[in-house]
């Protein structure tokens, strides 16, 4: 039931976000931790954002994994690393993109399927 979050600049104007969001969806799916079904993805462009002061032009994909409790410090920095490079390889290659992933344990978690 991960719910997986990714941000990214919008001047990463070659980025395809579709192929990113399907990079990060199918690292999930391969570490085989997760119930893909109720896995909830999505992917948003940043217009307005800041990467450093003055701005130089920078640019960032930030992920956000949010998962139920219960899962090892080891096994949480296995899924960033995963998510981290899977994104990272379907980024395209520009000087200084930050890709990032932080995992959040879901605490008051509730679902209805209607």
């Amino acid at each position: 039931m991960p719910q997986l979050e990714i941000e990214y600049t919008a001047n990463l104007t070659d980025l395809d976000a579709r192929e990113v969001l399907d990079a990060a969806v199918a690292a999930l799916a391969g570490l085989g931790e997760f119930d893909m079904a109720s896995t909830k993805a999505r992917i948003r462009r940043l217009d307005d954002f800041s990467v450093d002061h003055p701005d130089s032009g920078g640019a960032f994909v930030a992920v956000l994994l949010g998962v139920l409790p219960g899962r090892s410090t080891e096994l949480h920095e296995r899924i960033s690393r995963t998510l981290t490079d899977a994104v990272a390889a379907a980024v395209p290659a520009r000087g200084g993109t930050q890709v990032t992933t932080e995992l959040r344990e879901l605490t008051g978690y509730t679902k209805t399927v209607l």
